[in-house]
């Protein structure tokens, strides 16, 4: 009989230990939700409404329309103008590209242009030295932005 009490005692404490531990859980399950129903929306709300007049770099190119070359990689997915100096035109028998602030590998940005649409351009080595403006969905590539040109209309040469 003796030997049963202190597992009668064990057992009695831990079973008074969980009970006060689900009820604590179920308080707090309980305020929660009141919290986030009252916080998050005037969060959010200040939120967007603070976001679009704080961020400065976009707000010096958004009004425009047009991207710096080094900026382009935060606007992946986006349909954009990009301007900039072609430092580098270098092309192989399946891809040009129009390497824009500084030569391959350095370079910030990239206009790419497959075989399939050399016949479309009049001249790619022209644009090396000069100001373009490309226009099309920036994407990348190995981790560096990049407009896949398909038409001449998509370059502009800035005088």
């Amino acid at each position: 009989m003796r030997s049963l009490l202190p597992l009668f005692i064990f057992l009695s404490i831990l079973f008074s230990s969980c009970g006060e531990k689900e009820s604590e859980d179920i308080r707090i399950k309980h305020t929660s939700p009141q919290i986030e129903k009252t916080t998050p929306p005037e969060t959010k709300t200040e939120t967007q409404t603070k976001e679009p007049k704080n961020t400065s770099s976009e707000t010096n190119e958004k009004p425009s329309g047009i991207l710096k070359p080094s900026s382009a990689g935060d606007h992946v997915g986006e349909s954009a103008t990009v301007k900039g100096y072609v430092a580098d035109v270098h092309i192989t028998k399946k891809v040009a590209f129009l390497n824009f602030d500084k030569k391959y590998p350095k370079n910030t940005f990239t206009g790419v242009i497959f075989a399939r649409s050399f016949s479309v351009f009049d001249n790619i080595e022209q644009y090396e030295g000069k100001t373009i403006s490309i226009t099309g969905e920036i994407s990348t590539y190995k981790g560096k932005p990049q407009i896949i040109l398909e038409n001449e209309d998509q370059i502009k040469v800035s005088e």
